[in-house]
């Protein structure tokens, strides 16, 4: 807590420290690219920079050391401070499916919001037009949302796992901290 408000009072966090137990090894550098093709296709305008110097202009890297917040957007392998558990539930007990991710935050991002958007009840309206509308029991903006807020917001000091249940008539979301 002590750590936290002095954070706090010179502006900055935990994610923009060096990483001291992740160098520019254990990230992918074709992780990095294709960050910066999305970027590049986003905003109309090409970036002239390796992937480690586009890091370092953004403070990814800072002093030639990754920081955590680095390791966290672009680990290699198996990430062991992002672990995630999505499941969904028949009852309080009985899980019918269930992934669990330890991987980047942009790519366990995008397959939280697939597999609860792939439990999620769908209803097709057709309405004379040549293609159908869908309507989702919750919205697929709100989904996306509360899961990149979840993962934004998470004390990934914490060694707990962030936690998704998926029930019938409800959405639950966990995160370790505060």
């Amino acid at each position: 807590e002590i750590t936290n408000e002095h954070l706090k009072t010179i502006n900055s966090s935990w994610d923009f420290y060096p990483d001291p137990n992740h160098g520019i090894e254990h990230v992918s550098t074709e992780k990095i690219k294709l960050f910066i093709t999305k970027i590049e296709q986003r905003t109309q305008s090409k970036i002239d920079l390796s992937p480690f110097d586009f890091l370092t202009r953004l403070e990814i890297i800072r002093n030639n050391q990754l920081t955590f917040g680095g390791y966290l957007l672009f680990a290699k392998d198996y990430c062991t401070i992002s672990d995630v558990q999505v499941g969904r539930f028949k009852s309080e007990i009985t899980i019918i499916d269930s992934i669990t991710l330890n991987t980047d935050l942009l790519t366990e991002t995008n397959e939280i919001i697939a597999f609860i958007k792939k439990h999620l009840m769908v209803e097709y309206i057709i309405t004379g037009e040549p293609q159908r509308t869908e309507r989702f029991d919750y919205p697929p903006d709100a989904i996306r949302e509360i899961v990149i807020n979840m993962i934004v917001h998470r004390d990934y000091r914490d060694s707990s796992t962030s936690i998704i249940k998926i029930f019938d008539n409800k959405i639950e979301f966990y995160n370790p901290g505060n």
